[in-house]
C-alpha cells in the first residue's frame, strides 16, 4: 500500500492533467470519457504552438514521473493502472494503461522511452510537426532529468536537503558533488511540485530548446 504522502503525490500528478482537461468542459458536463487523454485536447485547424507544446510535455511528464516510482519501489504497475481508472476518463484510462503494459513487457525500455513515445505521439496528434529525432531527444532531455525529479519529488513527501542529499550519495558515491550541488539548489528552489513548481517543465523545455538549436 501506497502511504498517505505517496498517494497524495500520485493523485496530484495524474490529477493536474485531468483538471486541465475539465477546465475546457461545461462545469455542468458529465465527466467526459477522453478527460486527460489525447482525445480531451482539441487538435488546432493549423499547426500547434505553445499551448499544444505544453500540454505534450506535461501529457509525457505525468507517466514518467510514475514510471520512476515504479522503478525505485515505491509504486506497482497496477497501482498506476488503478490510479488512471479512477482519475481519468475511460478512454483516456484505456490508452494510459496500455502504455503502463507496455512499460512492464519491456516494450518501452525504459520511462524515459516511454516519455519520449508519449510525448512524440502528442505532437504528432496536436500537430506540432515533429521530425523523427524528437522521440529520441526527448527521451534524452527526460533521462538527463531523473536525478532532478528523484531529489524534487522526495522534497515534496516531506525530505529535508541534507536527507535527500545522504540518500543519493549512498545511491550513486562517485557523484561529481558540484553537479549534486546544483540538482538540488534546482530541487529545493521556490514552492514544492505540489504547490505549482514547473522546475521539471522549464528544465525539459531548456534542454530540448538547447538540443533543437544544436548547442551543447
Amino acid at each position: 500500500m501506497l502511504n498517505f504522502r505517496r498517494r497524495t503525490l500520485l493523485i496530484l500528478t495524474l490529477s493536474a492533467i485531468a483538471l486541465t482537461a475539465q477546465a475546457q468542459q461545461s462545469p455542468s458536463a458529465a465527466k467526459d470519457p477522453d478527460l486527460g487523454g489525447l482525445g480531451g485536447f482539441p487538435v488546432p485547424q493549423g499547426a500547434g504552438g505553445a499551448p499544444e507544446y505544453n500540454f505534450c510535455v506535461m501529457y509525457a511528464k505525468r507517466t514518467w514521473h510514475l514510471t520512476n516510482m515504479i522503478d525505485e519501489g515505491e509504486l506497482t504497475v497496477e497501482q498506476a493502472k488503478q490510479a488512471s481508472r479512477k482519475i481519468m476518463g475511460e478512454n483516456a484510462a484505456r490508452e494510459e494503461i496500455a502504455d503502463f503494459t507496455a512499460f512492464e513487457d519491456k516494450t518501452y525500455a525504459s520511462g524515459n522511452a516511454m516519455a519520449g513515445a508519449r510525448f512524440y505521439r502528442c505532437a504528432e496528434k496536436l500537430q506540432l510537426n515533429p521530425q523523427p529525432s524528437h522521440r529520441a531527444k526527448a527521451e534524452t532531455c527526460f533521462s538527463k532529468m531523473r536525478l532532478l525529479e528523484y531529489a524534487a519529488r522526495q522534497r515534496n513527501a516531506g525530505k529535508n536537503r541534507d536527507q535527500v542529499q545522504a540518500a543519493i550519495k549512498q545511491r550513486i558515491p562517485t557523484l561529481p558533488a558540484d553537479f549534486l550541488s546544483a540538482t538540488l539548489n534546482l530541487a529545493y528552489g521556490g514552492a514544492r511540485l505540489s504547490e505549482g513548481n514547473t522546475i521539471i517543465e522549464d528544465v525539459f523545455n531548456d534542454c530540448f530548446s538547447r538540443n533543437e538549436s544544436g548547442a551543447k
